[in-house]
């Protein structure tokens, strides 16, 4: 799965989280660069409405990302929201009795890329209970863990 399916997968809640978790800058320019505006003009429009919409409307714009600059600002993106799922990662990381802080590790986390069926088939089974199937995809995803997808589908 790439970052472009992840983006097409998951729900316009999680990546209105992702974007709102992304720093300010970072999401001006990603308005910017789209052209994103909200479509209502109305000058009674909430400015909450109005959030909602742009986010909206940047959503549908990545749906169609190409490029390998946008693939990896989405890469980017996803890091960062990662980075505050501490509970999903440290869940993940004791699960495979990998030794980290909080969900963070110091060494590089090629492993992932090397699970077996049973182990991923476990690992999501694991996860399933208490984390979102959106979550569990953005993160398993971005650790690069082998055909997990087909049973968090189950």
């Amino acid at each position: 799965m790439t970052f472009n399916d992840v983006i097409n997968e998951i729900s316009f809640e999680t990546f209105q989280d992702v974007i709102e978790l992304s720093p300010r800058k970072v999401r001006e320019t990603l308005f910017s660069h789209y052209g994103v505006k909200p479509k209502t003009s109305s000058l009674t429009s909430a400015l909450k409405d109005k959030k909602l919409q742009k986010i909206k409307n940047l959503h549908v714009a990545l749906k169609d990302a190409k490029s390998h600059q946008e693939t990896e600002f989405i890469k980017e993106m996803l890091r960062n929201w990662l980075f505050n799922q501490r509970p999903l990662l440290k869940a993940t990381l004791d699960f495979l009795n990998v030794k980290n802080d909080n969900g963070l590790v110091e060494t590089e986390t090629d492993f992932f890329k090397d699970l077996s069926e049973p182990e991923v088939k476990k690992l999501v089974d694991h996860l399933k209970p208490n984390f979102s199937r959106d979550s569990i995809m953005i993160y398993l995803t971005f650790v690069e863990v082998p055909n997990f997808n087909k049973y968090l589908k189950s």
